[in-house]
C-alpha cells in the first residue's frame, strides 16, 4: 500500500468521522427553522420557533437556572481548583501520587453514579439535620465537586510548567506571600484561570445526569427541561430551536476556553 493510498483512507475515515460526529448537530439547527404544519425543509424557513422559545416564560426560567448553576459552580470549582493545585504543587511526590487518585476519580466515574451518589447523600443530610433540601444549593455543589478536578488539573499544569526560581526571586526581594500572589502567580496564571471557568462553564451547562438526580421541583435546567419536553411531544421543531441555541453558546464558550488555554502556553 502506497503512500497516497493511505493518506486517502485516513481522510476518506476522518470526514466520516466529522459526518457522524456533526451531522446530527446539523440537522438539529436545519430542523429547527421549519415552517409549522410542514414535513421537513420544503416548506421553508422560518424563525417562529426562535420567538417562541424566546417568548416562553418556563423556558427563560429554565435558562436563567442553567446560567446560575453554571457561573455559580464554575466559580467556586475555579477557586478551590486553584487552591488544590497549590497544594499539589507544595506537597511530596510521594503524597502527590496518592492524591492524585482522588482528584481523577470524578473524572473517570460515570456520571449516573456520580448523580446517584449525590441524591443520596443530599437525602441522608436533609433527612438528618434538614439541610441541603434538592434544589439550586444542592446542584451546585454536586456540580462543583466533578468540575473540580479540571480546574486543578489545569492550574496543577500551568504551576509544573513555572520557573521554581521566580518565587525564590520574589523571596529574595523581600516580597511577602500576598505580593507574591499578585506580583507572580496571578499575572501567570490568570489565563489558565479563565480558561478553566470557561471549561467547566460549558460542562455544568450541558449537564443533565448530576443535574436531574440533585434537582429539586423548581430547579429546572435547560437540558431538565428538553429531556422533560422530549418525553412529552417528542421531538419538535421548538426543541430544536432551544437545542441549537445551547449548542451555539456552549461552542462559543469553547471556543474562548481554548484560546484563553493557549495563552498557558509556555513561550
Amino acid at each position: 500500500m502506497n503512500r497516497s493510498t493511505v493518506y486517502r483512507s485516513s481522510m476518506g475515515l476522518a470526514w466520516i468521522t466529522y459526518i457522524f460526529l456533526y451531522g446530527p448537530l446539523v440537522l438539529v439547527f436545519l430542523y429547527s427553522f421549519v415552517h409549522s404544519g410542514t414535513d421537513g425543509l420544503s416548506g421553508g424557513f422560518t424563525t417562529q420557533w426562535y420567538t417562541a422559545a424566546i417568548g416562553s416564560a418556563s423556558i427563560r426560567s429554565a435558562f436563567l437556572t442553567s446560567l446560575l448553576l453554571a457561573s455559580g459552580s464554575a466559580i467556586i470549582a475555579t477557586g478551590l481548583g486553584a487552591l488544590l493545585a497549590y497544594g499539589l504543587q507544595r506537597v511530596t511526590e510521594k503524597a502527590r501520587s496518592r492524591a492524585s487518585y482522588l482528584v481523577y476519580l470524578p473524572i473517570i466515574m460515570p456520571s449516573i453514579i456520580f448523580g446517584i451518589s449525590d441524591m443520596i447523600f443530599f437525602h441522608v443530610i436533609n433527612r438528618y439535620t434538614g439541610l441541603l433540601q434538592a434544589g439550586l444549593p444542592t446542584m451546585i455543589i454536586a456540580h462543583v465537586t466533578f468540575e473540580l478536578p479540571y480546574t486543578a488539573l489545569l492550574v496543577y499544569s500551568k504551576l509544573r510548567a513555572m520557573d521554581p526560581e521566580l518565587l525564590h526571586a520574589v523571596h529574595d526581594l523581600y516580597g511577602n506571600t500576598w505580593q507574591a500572589l499578585r506580583y507572580l502567580f496571578l499575572p501567570i496564571l490568570t489565563p489558565t484561570l479563565i480558561g478553566g471557568f470557561l471549561l467547566v462553564f460549558t460542562l455544568s451547562l450541558d449537564d443533565l445526569v448530576i443535574s436531574f438526580f440533585t434537582a429539586g421541583p423548581a430547579s429546572v435546567t435547560i437540558p431538565i427541561y428538553l429531556y422533560g419536553a422530549i418525553a412529552k411531544k417528542g421531538v419538535t421543531p421548538e426543541i430544536n430551536a432551544i437545542a441549537s441555541i445551547l449548542v451555539l453558546a456552549s461552542i462559543a464558550i469553547s471556543l474562548a476556553g481554548t484560546i484563553m488555554r493557549r495563552e498557558t502556553k509556555p513561550s
